[in-house]
């Protein structure tokens, strides 16, 4: 694994933020395909994707909050926790049952995911932003 690039420009932070979601919004949008067209398969690796892109990006934003000294980090950390812990027990499961059986929990993390990036890393998008204006 690559050592961690840390970025001194808030633009080039944002810019990294917005790239990772683009990322996530994909694989969520392939494991709805999946679900809708009962392709279980497809969507245990993309579930088991979407795991491993979301604490990546996770890291890394939490890195830019640290680096830009982010107010809110704790309680931002705190909530990439919960999503973390919530889309693991979903792949514990997935691995043991039919994904269908998930397609609610599922739903609920698409909405935590969508409210997530639309109240909490809108704050963080506006605090990195303020700091290239100064």
């Amino acid at each position: 694994m690559d050592a961690p690039t840390i970025i001194a420009d808030p633009v080039l932070a944002l810019d990294k933020i917005e790239q990772s979601h683009k990322v996530v919004r994909g694989i969520l949008d392939g494991i709805r395909r999946s679900f809708d067209l009962n392709d279980n398969e497809s969507a245990k690796i993309l579930i088991l994707k979407l795991l491993m892109t979301e604490v990546s990006h996770f890291n890394d934003e939490e890195q830019i909050m640290e680096r830009f000294d982010y107010p809110d980090l704790s309680a931002h950390r705190a909530q990439h926790n919960q999503m973390i812990d919530a889309l693991s027990n979903i792949n514990r499961i997935i691995i043991l049952d039919d994904p269908r059986f998930l397609s609610k929990d599922f739903i609920d993390y698409l909405e935590k995911t969508q409210n997530h990036e639309e109240e909490e890393d809108v704050l963080l998008k506006k605090f990195l932003a303020s700091l290239e204006r100064q």
